[in-house]
């Protein structure tokens, strides 16, 4: 099959600082290129294309879903347009991958999932923290019983985020809320990927910090697994001091993760597994799944999970 040893025409959606770790992922990788990019900013995709060789630059989407050369669309693009350009490629016939989060809400995620299905198109979501060797360590070690039952966990992320550099970050009704759906939303898929556990109940507190968010940007709260496994969630955008860890701990021993050099240690044992930001592999995953039908790890059907306990979070966290 002569089709299959090309290289995959991709189109790139999205210029911004995302967009263009996708792009560094496209020109590294011999089985694809870069074909089309388009920004609302022209300037912005003719830096891209320019940097990274693309063949065309539009200002127009749908010249982007005409192209018969490209397969595949990424879409790096602001979070509330995801459910309607996802829609209008799966419609195009192309195969979608699209940034984090999948959509604003756990529905919107479901129109999406069950477009590609009635269509036989491939959509996989951007939850790159299931790539990182250490959350992949940590998921089979559990797996294996390294560790006994789980029956806690402990993560924290606690960053000084005074700007996203994004002007439509400040406003929750195209971004869900940028801790919920800018950051929670890789700590809750990670914890559902390691654990492959289902949330039971969730309850949440949540107040606000800095107003420049104009929504909440302190969250903790309790998540409740299947067998009484509870977990502790605790996120911050305004913490001058940074923490990024994970703490596994089973009846017969634990796990702790460090996000930085992608640290794991296993009853403390530790290892550096290196800073691989896990943008390759995914590439190669959206490759695979578009090419030859292969199963991935971000699967839309695998992060609709993620955007339910997103939901019930946010309902927890404004409650009175």
């Amino acid at each position: 099959m002569i089709w299959r040893s090309k290289p995959i025409g991709l189109a790139l959606v999205g210029c911004g600082n995302i967009g263009r770790v996708h792009a560094q992922a496209m020109q590294r990788n011999k089985r694809c290129r870069l074909l089309s990019v388009f920004d609302p900013e022209r300037e912005r995709a003719e830096q891209i294309a320019r940097e990274f060789s693309a063949k065309h630059v539009t200002a127009d989407f749908k010249t982007i879903l005409e192209d018969p050369e490209a397969e595949g669309v990424v879409l790096a693009t602001p979070h509330h347009v995801h459910l309607e350009q996802t829609l209008q490629a799966l419609d195009a016939g192309k195969h979608v991958f699209v940034e984090k989060p999948m959509a604003l809400d756990a529905e919107q995620a479901r129109q999406m999932y069950e477009r590609a299905q009635s269509l036989d198109r491939r959509l996989l979501v951007g939850q790159v923290m299931r790539f990182w060797p250490n959350v992949q360590k940590a998921r089979e070690a559990i797996q294996a019983g390294r560790i006994g039952c789980l029956r806690h966990i402990i993560r924290r992320r606690l960053v000084y985020q005074r700007d996203t550099g994004r002007g439509w970050a400040y406003d929750p009704s195209k971004t869900g809320g940028w801790l919920i759906h800018g950051n929670t939303v890789h700590e809750v898929d990670a914890l559902l990927y390691m654990t492959g556990l289902k949330v039971t109940h969730i309850q949440a507190m949540a107040t606000r910090n800095n107003p420049i968010w104009n929504d909440i940007d302190e969250l903790s709260a309790v998540l409740r697994f299947g067998d009484g496994i509870i977990c502790s969630l605790t996120l911050s955008l305004n913490s001058h001091v940074t923490s990024l860890e994970t703490t596994l701990v089973g009846d017969e021993g634990s796990i702790f993760l460090r996000d930085c050099h992608r640290g794991y240690a296993l009853n403390g044992q530790w290892e550096t597994l290196g800073d691989n930001m896990g943008f390759g592999d995914q590439l190669m995953d959206f490759i695979r799944a578009a090419r030859e039908g292969k199963h991935s790890r971000v699967d839309a059907e695998a992060v609709l999970p993620t955007m339910h306990v997103l939901d019930s979070l946010r309902r927890s966290a404004c409650e009175k």
